[in-house]
């Protein structure tokens, strides 16, 4: 799938979460644990192996930002329950290295065709996280439409458009 995300810092989580739990009903918690791996030092696109609320993924993914809002096209394979650790030493056993870990923790919505997230990344502080999930082959007009429905949503959190990232939690997390 195609997704358009944008990731913004939070001040206030508990604000946050009562306009969302109010909007959409009560979020449920979300748990992902992030271990992400490179070869000869490329990054891209990104591969990890993902235990989210205990189910295992592996997702490749290869991002294109511009003014913090991504347009990002990602691959993912589920995994059976217990698969993640042989994930892991498969990927080492074809050459990639550890590279790094994610941990979040929070809640998380769906509404009008997006994923919301508000959460605790590990180490750096909350971010509302939202992502549209469009077509491979979608026009420029379905990643705008898109686009301009997460700016709606950032309106009714309330959060400035000055607060969304456009830093990797990569870059954020070990500096490059």
């Amino acid at each position: 799938m195609r997704e358009v995300e944008v990731k913004a810092h939070v001040y206030s989580p508990e604000r946050v979460k009562d306009i969302f739990d109010s909007l959409i009903g009560k979020g449920s918690k979300v748990e992902k644990r992030d271990h992400y791996f490179n070869i000869d030092g490329n990054v891209h696109p990104s591969l990890r192996v993902r235990v989210n609320n205990g189910e295992g993924e592996i997702t490749a993914k290869k991002n294109s930002k511009e003014n913090g809002f991504e347009d990002n096209i990602e691959y993912e394979i589920k995994l059976l329950p217990g698969e993640e650790e042989k994930a892991i030493e498969l990927f080492r056993h074809l050459g990639y290295s550890d590279y790094f870990k994610k941990e979040k923790d929070g809640y998380e919505w769906h509404y009008d065709g997006v994923h919301i997230e508000l959460v605790d990344v590990k180490g750096i502080g909350w971010f509302l996280e939202m992502e549209a999930l469009i077509p491979f082959d979608s026009t420029d007009e379905d990643r705008i439409s898109a686009k301009n429905k997460l700016k709606r949503l950032l309106g009714i959190a309330k959060i400035d458009e000055s607060a969304i990232e456009s830093t990797s939690y990569r870059k954020m997390l070990i500096g490059r």
